[in-house]
């Protein structure tokens, strides 16, 4: 099975898809998150989030801060990051726009990918489109 990432083939080695998107490994060992566009990781990214806040809310805290979900129950502006925001909704939208800041660790910045192969692409449920990406995780 075969990607191409910003026009480099590589050759897939493994494949997971048991995270919030699917991830594969090349064949010079590095780990992607790839998704079937920009919308749907912002969305995978969001839900992360939205689940993280329902699932363990203590983690979700710890990430957050306390300061700003206080801030944000008073209906308060406050940026736990680089934008500010007045309620946990509004954050949690945050993500649909910057999913790279969440799932390309590495480097912070999303690829385009063209997935080569038919089988890749029936394996992890969607089909090479101009709008797919990726995203380096280690």
């Amino acid at each position: 099975m075969k990607v191409k990432i910003e026009g480099k083939i590589y050759e897939v080695k493994d494949v997971f898809l048991a995270g919030i998107l699917p991830m594969i490994i090349l064949d010079d060992d590095t780990e992607w998150y790839i998704a079937e566009n920009h919308k749907k990781a912002g969305e995978a990214a969001r839900k992360y989030y939205e689940d993280l806040a329902q699932d363990d809310p203590t983690e979700f805290t710890c990430l957050v801060g306390e300061k700003a979900l206080i801030a944000w129950g008073l209906g308060q502006n406050y940026a736990p990051g680089s934008i500010g925001v007045n309620s946990l909704e509004e954050w949690f939208d945050l993500w649909l726009d910057v999913p790279e800041e969440f799932f390309a660790s590495y480097d912070g910045v999303e690829c385009h990918l063209e997935v080569t192969s038919r089988d890749l692409a029936e394996e992890v449920g969607f089909k090479a489109n101009e709008d797919a990406v990726c995203y380096r995780h280690n």
